[in-house]
C-alpha cells in the first residue's frame, strides 16, 4: 500500500476537462429599413408634427364651437319668450299708466285751490257769503263767486229743491267766460254781459244744493287719463256732459274740497271774505247745501 501510494504520487496529475463551450446568442432579425421621411414644401419636421396635431385641434376647436352654437340656438329658442315678456310689457305699461297716472298726478302736481262764495242778497240789506247749511229767505237772490288760485277747470251746478239740475258755468247765458279760467279770474255768476247780476229763485221750500268741481284739467281725462280712448275716438265733447251728470262717478275720481279758511281774495276786487277750498294734484269737488224756507 504504502508503494502503490508513492507511485501515485510520482505520476503527473491530468488537467482538468475544459468547460463546454457556451451556446451563441440567436442573430437577430434585420429590421426593415425605415422609409425616408418625405418633406412638405414650406415645412420642416416641426412643421410636420403641427400638421399630425391638426385633427386633434380641429376637434377642439370644433367642440368649442359647438359651446356657443348650442347656446346661440337656446338663445334664439329664448327670443320668442324674451319677445312675449317685452310685448306684455307693452301691454302693461298703458294699463299701469292709466291707474297710475292719477295717482301720481294727484301726489305730485300743485293742489286745485280756489275762493269760493256763494252770495245772498237780501230783499232789505246787502250782500253776504253763506255758510254751508244756511238759510234762504222767500224773495232773496243769489249768485256764486269763484277764483281759482292757478289755471283751472271749473264746473259750477245748481240743483233745485225739485232736483232739477242747472248748469251755471260753463254756460254761456250765465257768463262769457270759458274754461280754462286762467289764474285770478273772478268768476262772477250770473254776468253774461259782464255786469254783475243775481239769480231769482223761484223754487218751493226744501234743500237746493250748488256743486262746485275744479280740476287741474278737463273732466274727460278723468276717464281717459292716458289718451287711450281719445286716440281710439271714443271720448268726445259730450264726455263732460256725462260726467257731470254722473255725480257718484264725480266724487269716486275726486277728493272732497278741504275747506282752509275764510278770507278775501288776494287780487280780487270783491272784498268780501270768502272760502278758500283745497284739493289735491286732480282737482276737488265741492258741494254747498241750502235750505229754501
Amino acid at each position: 500500500m504504502q508503494k502503490a501510494l508513492l507511485k501515485s504520487l510520482e505520476q503527473p496529475r491530468e488537467a482538468p476537462p475544459p468547460p463546454p463551450p457556451a451556446p451563441k446568442p440567436a442573430a437577430p432579425s434585420p429590421r426593415p429599413t425605415p422609409a425616408p421621411v418625405q418633406q412638405t414644401p414650406g415645412l420642416d419636421a416641426g412643421g410636420l408634427a403641427l400638421k399630425l396635431e391638426e385633427p386633434a385641434q380641429q376637434a377642439e376647436k370644433e367642440a368649442e364651437e359647438g359651446a356657443p352654437r348650442k347656446g346661440m340656438r337656446k338663445g334664439k329658442r329664448a327670443r320668442p319668450h324674451k319677445a312675449l315678456i317685452a310685448g306684455l310689457a307693452l301691454v302693461m305699461l298703458p294699463v299701469a299708466g292709466w291707474f297710475g297716472w292719477p295717482a301720481a298726478k294727484s301726489v305730485f302736481m300743485p293742489t286745485v285751490a280756489i275762493h269760493l262764495g256763494v252770495l245772498r242778497h237780501a230783499e232789505q240789506g246787502g250782500a253776504f257769503v253763506l255758510r254751508q247749511g244756511d238759510s234762504l229767505l222767500p224773495g232773496d237772490r243769489m249768485a256764486v263767486f269763484v277764483m281759482p288760485k292757478d289755471t283751472t277747470y271749473v264746473y259750477v251746478l245748481r240743483v233745485t229743491t225739485s232736483g232739477e239740475v242747472a248748469k251755471l258755468f260753463p254756460n254761456p247765458a250765465v257768463t262769457p267766460h270759458e274754461n280754462p279760467v286762467l289764474a285770478g279770474t273772478e268768476l262772477w255768476l250770473p254776468a253774461p254781459n259782464s255786469v254783475r247780476g243775481w239769480f231769482s229763485l223761484h223754487d218751493k221750500a226744501g234743500q237746493s244744493e250748488v256743486i262746485v268741481i275744479a280740476t287741474a284739467e278737463p273732466l274727460r281725462r278723468l276717464n281717459d287719463p292716458i289718451a287711450i280712448l281719445s286716440l281710439l275716438g271714443r271720448v268726445g265733447p259730450e264726455t263732460d256732459e256725462k260726467l257731470l251728470g254722473n255725480v257718484q262717478q264725480l266724487q269716486s275720481k275726486l277728493p272732497v274740497a278741504q275747506h282752509r279758511g275764510t278770507h278775501p281774495a288776494p287780487g280780487s276786487s270783491f272784498t268780501t271774505p270768502t272760502h278758500l277750498m283745497e284739493g289735491n294734484g286732480q282737482g276737488l269737488y265741492y258741494r254747498f247745501q241750502l235750505n229754501q224756507l
